[in-house]
């Protein structure tokens, strides 16, 4: 029997990398998965590929209206809601001085919107379903001040206080729900290679290969994801959890110590 045997879960950004990762980790846990995603194609072929227990819900998480359309097609579809994952979000590689007033806005409503609103629409399924689970990803860069990437970094902290006033709400109320923070480090997923790229490394120097090879995988992450959402972490509540392989917290993915650069 699977650790989320007859259990439901919506993976936002589950049409790939993390994401992804996580949805094939809880089918093959036993879990009913919504993959939330503005990738129609990606998300229709994931879900084909899965089978019966995964279905695909185009979502802007941004949209107040699209979680409140995919919240009540998941408990229409599955009976209820167990999980959730806000794992959709992106970066922008800027700093204090060239992030502009709308890279600042857009930051924030995909990552801190997108988490609150996933939340305030799910919490209340949970609560029904006696058993929940708030899965929030963040960060490293929350917690290492990085100069770049800024607006991504103050975006994913504010989602830091945000869990934690969630998971106090949750245990005030006696609610049968936790919320947690994932903080993964550099993984390698395309979005990450293409702004390695735009950092103007030498992509075909053994260095800069090397340094690629040695980031983690999608499927790395979803290893802390799922003990946070199945029993093995029902006694976890309001806490981050760090999964970097010790590498960021190094500071050796600063581009100047283990790139090779073209400029």
């Amino acid at each position: 029997m699977g650790r989320l045997e007859g259990r439901t879960a919506i993976v936002t950004g589950g049409a790939s990398g993390i994401g992804e990762a996580t949805v094939k980790l809880f089918i093959e846990e036993g879990c009913n998965v919504v993959i939330a995603d503005r990738n129609e194609a990606m998300g229709n072929a994931l879900a084909a590929q899965l089978g019966d227990r995964a279905h695909f819900m185009e979502l802007d998480v941004r949209s107040e209206d699209d979680w409140k359309r995919v919240v009540s097609g998941t408990v229409a579809a599955f009976g209820g809601l167990n999980i959730l994952v806000n794992c959709a979000g992106y970066g922008i590689m800027t700093n204090i001085e060239t992030t502009t007033l709308d890279q600042w806005h857009e930051m924030f409503a995909v990552h801190a919107d997108g988490a609150f609103l996933g939340s305030k629409y799910s919490l209340p399924e949970m609560v029904k379903s006696g058993n929940g689970s708030i899965i929030n990803i963040s960060s490293c860069a929350a917690m290492f001040g990085y100069s770049v990437p800024m607006p991504y970094a103050a975006a994913k902290a504010a989602v830091h206080g945000m869990t934690r006033s969630i998971a106090t709400h949750c245990r005030d109320n006696g609610y049968p729900v936790r919320c947690n923070v994932v903080m993964p480090g550099s993984v390698r997923t395309p979005l990450l290679v293409e702004a390695i790229r735009g950092w103007g490394a030498d992509m075909e120097s053994e260095r800069t290969k090397k340094y690629i090879a040695s980031l983690g995988s999608p499927r790395d992450m979803a290893g802390p994801i799922l003990f946070l959402a199945s029993d093995d972490g029902r006694y976890v509540n309001g806490e981050e959890l760090l999964a970097d392989g010790g590498k960021d917290r190094a500071g050796i993915t600063h581009q100047s110590r283990v790139l090779d650069r073209t400029d």
